[in-house]
């Protein structure tokens, strides 16, 4: 879980990381230079996916508009946030799955949030072992049941099995 992160966490700013996902090289330095806006609660990078393939370049820019419309940021695009904030409200990541998406809202009631265009890179793992267009169904129906507040231990076992 999330919550687990935070609880070791000793800088100011935290980074929430899939282990499958690369960060640019000056990861680091972008968010310290983003950070220095004190009104910047946190954020996330653009993203994009470690395979070429067509349909992936275009669910990337599906999945960047609708990020951009919605405000949602996946824990695919290397979420950060201020440490001290979160701390008091560590509550918002006790859940077995949405926890990025959680973030993501909890961010957002909390003040200015950012999306860098510098890219993270994360694996298409998941699309390639179950389908393209399966393994879209599983993300775009599991959120879909959890944005109408259906059972999380039922959307986790769902998704995942």
């Amino acid at each position: 879980m999330l919550s687990e992160g935070l609880r070791i966490a000793q800088g100011d700013v935290v980074v929430f990381l899939h282990a499958d996902t690369l960060l640019p090289l000056n990861w680091d330095e972008l968010i310290i230079d983003v950070m220095q806006d004190r009104e910047i609660i946190g954020g996330a990078f653009s993203l994009s996916f470690d395979n070429p393939s067509f349909y992936l370049k275009i669910g990337n820019q599906l999945i960047n508009g609708l990020s951009q419309i919605t405000g949602v940021l996946s824990g695919d695009r290397a979420l950060f946030v201020r440490r001290h904030h979160l701390e008091k409200d560590d509550e918002v990541l006790q859940v077995p799955i949405f926890e990025d998406a959680e973030l993501s809202y909890w961010m957002h009631r909390q003040g200015k949030v950012v999306v860098l265009p510098d890219i993270v890179i994360t694996s298409a793992r998941a699309f390639q072992q179950h389908g393209m267009i399966r393994h879209t169904w599983r993300i775009v129906l599991s959120s879909f049941r959890y944005k109408v507040g259906d059972d999380l231990e039922s959307i986790f076992y769902y998704y995942y099995h």
